[in-house]
């Protein structure tokens, strides 16, 4: 038997934990998915029938003008069925956003806290750490009381309060993985002092989102949004001096644009209609016309789905000074307003697609101030000698926490036993 080359051995060693997580993560998934793909004992409802028949090239009733998953779909479905792809299509680009977020974590939480003199000593034990994160968050839910009744239908965990996490929708755990490369690369081109720095960092940002939007476009919406209002404060702020690092970060975008353009005119100019008229067909506004029917409370659903963010943010408002954790704000409260104020019209309106937005930023939220957290936490040893308003800090940090994820382990256990996601 060969031996692995040392480097692989090396790295194998190094980042085994994250390995063997993602091999029971990846088999957990792949179950769920195949058992919805198949619709397994009449239960596990999701829209991966209509995905099954797009990837056969069947008309679903449904337009799909975000290829890219469709295409990874289409790949696998050279060697198995249309069904079996599907599912291993969901699983690979659910798959690629769990390894993007454990780089995002050893980036900020290895390479930064490493010895000044470069001593890597302690290295194993914080991939460790940053693995175990990546899949914490990868559970974590909207918080609910755990001890009421969800079978009788009088009250729900999911709907009209969204999860981070939405497991029955695989176009969004595809696009996800494109999603973060996007946002972390724009808070890098805000960070950059020079022109040179933007124009060579930019491109690379440019394909992210554009991916992003060929995958599922709802998260481009809400961040083009966010994007829009930052710039055009920035400018007045500087008084126009940083017009040309502006304009091309606004020039990065135009791709993306020209691809949401098609998307809109193929779904709500020409899509299909679902039985209605074609005036039915377009984007409405109204203030919780959607929502507002989907939950007795919004503001309460509201808190419910971000509770471990707002804690984060009273607990540590000083956090707002970096850059990714304000611009994960920014995009929340676009994807909130979206939500909020604007509707499909005509047969999907019920659907309420702008909530996968407001979703994305949810997740974004909690990712960024799970980062936050973690960036305080000192070492057991330090932290017997922190001030007492520092711990109670930090308790109120990991017990929400713990409470999402423990939400979170439960609601993804009641999905994968067949369970309604409502």
């Amino acid at each position: 038997m060969r031996q692995l080359p040392v480097n692989l051995w090396k790295l194998l060693k190094e980042h085994g934990v994250f390995v063997i997580c993602l091999i029971l993560y990846t088999a957990l998934t792949l179950v769920l998915f195949h058992r919805q793909t198949v619709e397994y004992d009449g239960l596990y409802i999701s829209d991966m029938p209509s995905y099954i028949e797009e990837v056969q090239g069947i008309d679903s009733g449904f337009s799909f003008p975000y290829p890219i998953y469709f295409w990874v779909g289409k790949c696998f479905a050279l060697f198995t069925t249309p069904k079996h792809a599907v599912a291993f299509a969901t699983m690979l680009l659910n798959d690629l956003a769990a390894v993007v977020i454990y780089l995002v974590f050893l980036r900020l939480f290895v390479m930064k806290r490493q010895n000044t003199d470069g001593n890597q000593e302690g290295s194993r034990g914080k991939t460790c750490g940053c693995a175990l994160f990546t899949f914490a968050l990868l559970l974590v839910s909207m918080a609910y009381p755990l001890t009421a009744e969800y079978l009788s239908g009088e009250a729900h965990r999911y709907l009209g309060v969204f999860s981070p996490n939405p497991y029955h929708n695989g176009t969004y755990l595809a696009a996800r993985a494109f999603m973060l490369l996007a946002f972390f690369s724009f808070s890098d081109l805000l960070d950059a002092k020079e022109e040179k720095e933007v124009r060579k960092k930019g491109l690379l940002f440019s394909l992210w989102l554009l991916l992003a939007t060929m995958t599922k476009p709802s998260f481009t919406l809400i961040f083009g949004a966010a994007v829009l209002v930052l710039l055009i404060v920035r400018l007045i702020a500087e008084k126009g001096k940083n017009f040309r690092v502006l304009l091309i970060l606004a020039l990065l975008f135009i791709p993306t644009i020209l691809d949401l353009v098609y998307q809109y005119f193929g779904v709500c100019i020409f899509g299909d209609t679902g039985g209605a008229s074609a005036e039915s067909l377009g984007i409405g506004v109204g203030i919780a016309t959607v929502w507002g029917n989907l939950t007795d409370s919004i503001p309460v659903a509201v808190f419910r789905g971000i509770l471990f963010p707002l804690v984060i943010a009273l607990c540590y408002s000083d956090a707002f000074r970096i850059t990714w954790y304000r611009l994960s704000w920014e995009v929340y409260l676009a994807g909130f307003l979206s939500a909020l104020l604007l509707y499909e019209k005509g047969y999907r309106m019920m659907h309420m697609n702008f909530a996968w937005g407001y979703m994305a930023g949810m997740f974004l939220l909690y990712m960024t101030a799970l980062m936050v957290l973690i960036l305080h936490t000192p070492s057991l040893k330090d932290l017997k000698g922190a001030k007492r308003s520092n711990k109670l800090r930090l308790l109120a940090g990991w017990c929400t926490f713990c409470y999402h994820l423990i939400c979170g382990i439960i609601y993804f256990g009641y999905l994968w036993n067949g369970g309604l996601f409502h």
